[in-house]
């Protein structure tokens, strides 16, 4: 059977409460499970380093291997706190999709982000959702389906810069 991850940093959940990226979930599960996928939702977390035992639980799937498709949905709003977890799935060569959650706030505030750029700077698809709209969902489901085709290769690694590539390699 098939894998998809779903991580979402930051977002905690209460029982009895129906958030909207549950809603995005929902939604996927129920054209990947047809296809032989299993989801699974990962407790919220900023990035690989845990310091609770949720985070523990996401660091430990996340890095297993085992996924064929991880898609981070991240807080438009705050892509600087929210692409650590994206570039560190990247370097780990992770089949990433980016989801860009909350991307009507995020142009209320004035941003505009420019999602093809983004794709070819980081080598992975990036899309953008409104889940409590449920705006963006098709092309989400499009863009995992496409990353389980045909995965990304190894070679397209996140760059860091030539110094850290270089300790990075003479570590390796």
């Amino acid at each position: 059977q098939r894998q998809v991850d779903v991580t979402r940093p930051g977002f905690p959940f209460s029982l009895g409460t129906v958030h909207p990226i549950k809603r995005i979930q929902a939604e996927i599960e129920e054209v990947f499970v047809h296809l032989g996928f299993e989801v699974l939702d990962l407790p919220g977390t900023y990035s690989l380093t845990s310091y609770s035992p949720e985070e523990r639980v996401a660091q430990d799937e996340l890095l297993s291997g085992t996924a064929d498709v991880v898609v981070a949905v991240v807080d438009a709003t705050n892509l600087r706190r929210s692409m650590v977890l994206a570039t560190q799935l990247m370097q780990f060569d992770v089949n990433l999709v980016l989801c860009l959650n909350m991307a009507d706030e995020a142009r209320k505030s004035g941003q505009h982000l420019d999602l093809e750029l983004l794709e070819q700077l980081l080598g992975v698809p990036v899309v953008e959702t409104i889940s409590y709209r449920g705006v963006g969902v098709e092309n989400l489901k499009e863009a995992i389906s496409r990353a389980a085709e045909s995965p990304r290769p190894s070679s397209r690694r996140l760059v860091l810069g030539q110094r850290l590539n270089e300790a990075l390699g003479a570590i390796e």
